[in-house]
């Protein structure tokens, strides 16, 4: 489902659903994020700094539009999956939703699967987060390396393995801030070129 954003608005897709919905055919909807509904810390040209009337009443509109998606949604999806268990409480959904796996081959048995991947494998070593993506402000990457930086500096075993793409990297303004970074590890790989060794 394209999100409102603007300047063509439509409910073709929302009609779909409905008519799918009035026929008893089961649906499940991928909700990628709700960043609409935290504007005050989602940061672009528009929503951050001075705005103009007409970009006011347009970022208004969007919201609302965003509202009655959702809404339609939860009347006529059978279940929604979503990045995290996070998310479904922000959209306060009840059980009719699941969080996707990771981008990754896991055993049968996720769970114990997912608890030896977290959990250390000697007390001393440090806990590794790893990011696969695009990167850019827009995006909250400046978000996750300030909070894995504010983390270390209060003493946390923690490093931060981030793949992206090589061009993204060496544009961006964390480059000369977190280069030189000791618990940053920069990969620029892709599956077939690296990206299996980085997840074991």
């Amino acid at each position: 489902i394209e999100p409102p954003a603007g300047p063509i608005f439509n409910r073709i897709d929302l009609r779909l659903i409905e008519r799918l919905h009035k026929e008893q055919v089961p649906i499940g909807l991928f909700y990628r994020d709700c960043y609409w509904m935290f504007p005050e810390t989602y940061r672009d040209s528009v929503t951050i700094g001075s705005q103009t009337l007409r970009e006011k009443c347009k970022l208004w509109l969007i919201k609302q539009m965003h509202r009655r998606d959702l809404r339609i949604f939860k009347e006529n999806v059978d279940c929604f999956f979503l990045p995290s268990a996070t998310m479904a409480q922000e959209m306060k959904l009840q059980e009719n939703w699941v969080p996707l796996p990771p981008g990754c081959d896991i055993s049968d048995n996720a769970n114990e699967a997912v608890a030896n991947q977290v959990a250390r494998k000697k007390p001393e070593e440090p806990l590794r987060i790893l990011f696969v993506g695009s990167i850019s402000e827009d995006m909250g990457t400046g978000f996750l390396l300030d909070a894995v930086r504010e983390a270390v500096e209060k003493e946390a075993a923690i490093e931060l393995l981030l793949v992206c793409p090589k061009a993204q990297w060496e544009k961006s303004v964390y480059k000369e801030t977190y280069s030189t970074a000791s618990w940053l590890h920069c990969y620029h790989v892709q599956m077939g070129t690296g990206l299996e060794e980085v997840y074991s």
